[in-house]
């Protein structure tokens, strides 16, 4: 009888089939595939891959070898979120922030809610509040918003302006 532990030991490219532990995602192992390939091969297979994925278009920007760079660099959200709130305004809602924002530079800010804003601005220590504001038909409401003193605070600090 052959010794099957050693001629599978002994082939370079092998198909292994493992039980994996699925730590209480399901009762039963899970089974997992593993091939044992070297590293030229993996690059001919990513190359490959990529070369595929290039000719139906689902790959784009740094990964085509794209400049990503130049079209963002620069920009401070501190420094729009300023930019947008004119000097008489208080307090301003966090929607018409994100709106006023995706007017000033639709490819960055398009499509922002007023959630993500909040989050993209607490790193800079600014937190919306309840703000009272008016609409286009001047009928007030208490929002969530910004205080315009918190985000000129904010500029100062990330400028090293005292």
């Amino acid at each position: 009888m052959v010794d099957r532990k050693r001629q599978h030991k002994n082939r370079r490219s092998f198909h292994a089939v493992h039980s994996l532990n699925s730590h209480g995602d399901a009762d039963d192992p899970q089974i997992g595939r593993s091939y044992d390939i070297d590293n030229l091969t993996a690059d001919r297979i990513c190359d490959r891959a990529r070369a595929l994925r290039r000719a139906v278009g689902t790959l784009t920007g740094y990964t085509v070898g794209e400049d990503t760079t130049a079209a963002d660099a620069g920009i401070s959200l501190v420094d729009d979120v300023a930019a947008v709130i004119a000097s008489g305004e208080d307090k301003v809602w966090s929607e018409t922030v994100v709106r006023r924002l995706a007017e000033l530079r639709p490819g960055l800010y398009a499509g922002w809610t007023p959630g993500q804003l909040a989050d993209a601005l607490k790193p800079y220590g600014i937190n919306t509040r309840q703000v009272w504001g008016q609409d286009d038909d001047g009928k007030g409401a208490n929002r969530r918003g910004i205080v315009r003193e918190d985000v000129l605070e904010a500029a100062r600090k990330t400028s090293g302006t005292p």
